[in-house]
């Protein structure tokens, strides 16, 4: 019992630990069509502001919110908040929290994979007790 409860609880931990959403860069044309994201990171030239859900919005081709900035100082990086705008045309990166689905489909596979695996064994295993 205890191998067939590891063999289920492992790959629901790998769903969950590598989840349904990750960070991915997005362009700036993509981010003026859809600006709606968990969490938003900017990247100007001078500091990156890392912006949680609700916390931002966007209007005429400018990120108006409040943040936590990152700003490179040398020979530092100093945590500022932020409340502001920001030009799209100064931004040089935007990352974002995006669905993934194709790491989705790819666990979900893997799950009923050893799902499978796991009932064969179990199903194929002589269960007679002998004394």
């Amino acid at each position: 019992m205890k191998k067939y409860f590891i063999s289920v609880l492992i790959p629901y931990l790998l769903l969950q630990f590598s989840g349904c959403y990750n960070m991915q860069v997005i362009t700036k044309d993509d981010f003026r069509e859809d600006s709606d994201y968990l969490e938003l990171n900017v990247k100007t030239k001078d500091k990156d502001i890392s912006f949680d859900d609700g916390n931002y919005s966007v209007r005429n081709d400018t990120i108006f919110g409040k943040g936590i900035t990152k700003a490179r100082i040398d020979p530092e990086i100093v945590d500022e908040s932020f409340e502001g705008a920001i030009s799209i045309n100064d931004v040089e990166e935007i990352k974002a929290y995006k669905f993934n689905s194709t790491t989705v489909i790819a666990l979900g596979i893997f799950i009923v994979a050893v799902a499978v695996l796991v009932v064969s064994v179990y199903s194929s295993a002589d269960w007679q007790v002998s004394y």
